[in-house]
């Protein structure tokens, strides 16, 4: 939802630029033209980038985590063979 709002709003924004410019032209503020088109390319950059970002958050692999399962069945196996050594040691001490 998000991204489809996002690249409707960056195909608006070429019409939304000529209402601007029809404004300052009429107005005689042609200074700010230049100011206008920064911004609307600006715009439309940003809206693009951050909808190539979330679609790829959005298929995002999710192996990233097995490693940490990984490091955690290690660490269950340490413990277990230091409760499994004091087991013995107990067993030989009595």
């Amino acid at each position: 939802m998000i991204i489809s709002a996002l690249l409707i709003i960056a195909v608006f924004a070429n019409s939304v630029y000529t209402d601007i410019v029809e404004y300052l032209t009429l107005k005689e503020k042609l200074e700010y033209l230049e100011l206008a088109l920064v911004i609307k390319w600006l715009i439309i950059f940003s809206n693009i980038l951050i909808s190539i970002y979330l679609i790829l958050t959005l298929f995002k692999r999710k192996d990233i985590d097995k490693p940490q399962v990984k490091r955690k069945k290690k660490k269950d196996k340490v413990i277990l063979e230091k409760i499994i050594l004091n087991l013995v040691k107990e067993k030989k001490s009595l």
